[in-house]
């Protein structure tokens, strides 16, 4: 018996011994893998700050806003904003075909010199989100004043993306002055209904694209940035290229009872049932998964990560499981892992003393690849187990599966990786998953590969301006925006 009790120690102690060595190994082996970054070194780049600045203040002071409700959309902002790009880019226009596609979608073909290269596409968006009227005396500058002051463009849309838009076109209209033509066929789609699904803007650029046979050997729309302070366990900046986004579902939820006056109440109520169903669906989220493009982020970024983030994401074969109860206290990094449910409509009831018969509830979800829409309606009838509460689409027409993962050893992964290099320096870069939705969804069966990276560099605090009050853009980052494009196209 002792000599047993001997022998379990004795193994315990090996596989302690072995699963260490292995941890050290692959941290270590991590550190060592490091790749060596050779820098381009370039023609300097100079750029008129007042006059560009000047160019995307005017832009932010047409009011494209997006509306789910179409009959609420002022048109002759959009128009206006066509017209605008017109008369301030001028050689774009004249050098570049350009389509407008179901009236406000705008398709720019920039001919290669060796058009059999299958092309290039750059996405991106005019349309903005409104700025609630309750908020606007929160602003610092009028939300649609485009003001310079302080080194910031102010403004919606200074971010989110019409940045992005001026942007390509300050690239285009710099590189066609001095005289340049692009080896490849460049393809530029701005949509002008992002904001709410992007159907009627870059979908239909997509089906154009589609029904021309033109295939798009990658594009690059908006997504990633380069953030700083936001990556655990690494101090520098970190450029993150999305590679994939999550899949997009609204369910409504609802309950229809009798009703009947409030002074002789039943048991549980319309509002109480519906209540316990949201309530359950809150408290069991589904299942966590350290696993593709956070997975992949996290085996590339340990390289450069401090020694304690470098051993848990060098062996997440081992420490997933700890880094999973991590996350899930950190809604961005929580949002990262799993499929979210979040609660964000609930109507019930027209008077105070009047039990109402029917109570809806509208829950967004985001789902992670490998997630469906047929998986999570299952998933959420099997926790709600009340055959009382109906579950439906709500806006089928904005339902998006997961996007596919494309591929980071392609071409064009390639020449956005380089492109960073070249402007930012030696940085870190790794591939990641967008949360949110862009206008690549539209396109993911007419691109080969879809990347979502925007060149500007963010901390927390200016991620969180974001479709929010202050919104900003500081001029300096701008600048390296516009750099980046004008690069990026030169490689092409």
């Amino acid at each position: 018996m002792k000599r047993l009790l001997l022998w379990a120690v004795f193994t315990s102690i090996v596989i302690i011994v072995i699963i260490a060595s292995i941890i050290l190994f692959n941290t270590g082996l991590a550190k060592r893998s490091a790749p060596d970054i050779t820098l381009t070194v370039s023609k300097e780049i100079s750029l008129d700050e007042e006059k560009i600045s000047h160019n995307l203040s005017k832009a932010i002071q047409i009011k494209t806003i997006s509306h789910q409700d179409k009959e609420k959309t002022n048109w002759e902002e959009f128009n206006k904003f066509i017209r605008f790009l017109e008369d301030t880019f001028p050689n774009a226009h004249s050098t570049l075909k350009r389509e407008i596609i179901n009236s406000y979608a705008l398709l720019f073909t920039w001919e290669g010199k060796q058009p059999a290269i299958s092309p290039t596409l750059l996405i991106a968006h005019y349309d903005v989100v409104p700025a609630e009227e309750s908020t606007e005396h929160l602003w610092k500058y009028p939300p649609f004043s485009g003001a310079i002051a302080e080194g910031f463009v102010w403004g919606r849309g200074t971010l989110d993306v019409k940045c992005n838009v001026i942007g390509i076109m300050e690239a285009v209209e710099f590189l066609i002055k001095q005289g340049f033509t692009p080896k490849r066929t460049i393809l530029i789609s701005f949509g002008h209904d992002e904001e709410v699904g992007g159907r009627d803007g870059a979908l239909a650029v997509a089906t154009t694209l589609k029904s021309r046979g033109i295939i798009p050997e990658f594009s690059l729309d908006e997504g990633m940035a380069i953030t700083k302070g936001i990556i655990p366990g690494i101090a520098t900046p970190v450029a993150l290229i999305g590679i994939a986004e999550k899949g997009y579902l609204s369910l409504e939820l609802s309950v229809t009872t009798s009703g009947g006056h409030s002074s002789n109440p039943p048991r549980e109520t319309t509002i109480g049932t519906l209540a316990k169903a949201i309530l359950a669906i809150e408290r069991n989220p589904m299942p966590a998964k350290v696993a593709g493009p956070i997975r992949i982020m996290l085996e590339k970024l340990a390289p450069y990560m401090d020694f304690e983030m470098r051993l848990v994401c060098s062996n997440l074969w081992l420490f997933s499981p700890f880094l999973k109860y991590a996350f899930e206290n950190i809604p961005s990094a929580n949002a990262g892992i799993r499929t979210t449910f979040a609660p964000t409509l609930f109507h019930a009831g027209e008077k105070e003393n009047v039990l109402p018969s029917h109570a809806s509830a509208v829950v967004n979800v985001r789902m992670l690849p490998g997630d469906s829409k047929d998986k999570v309606i299952a998933y959420i009838k099997d926790i709600i187990k009340d055959p009382m509460v109906k579950i439906k689409e709500y806006s089928p027409e904005k339902t998006d599966e997961a996007s596919p993962i494309s591929d980071i050893n392609s071409e064009g992964y390639e020449i956005i990786s380089q492109t960073i290099k070249q402007v930012w320096g030696d940085i870190p870069i790794a591939p990641s998953l967008t949360l949110g939705g862009t206008d690549s969804a539209n396109y993911k069966d007419t691109v080969r590969h879809l990347y979502r990276f925007q060149p500007l560099k963010f901390t927390q605090e200016e991620l969180n301006l974001i479709h929010n009050i202050n919104e900003r853009i500081e001029i300096k980052n701008y600048l390296k925006a516009i750099e980046f494009y004008i690069r990026l196209i030169e490689r092409l």
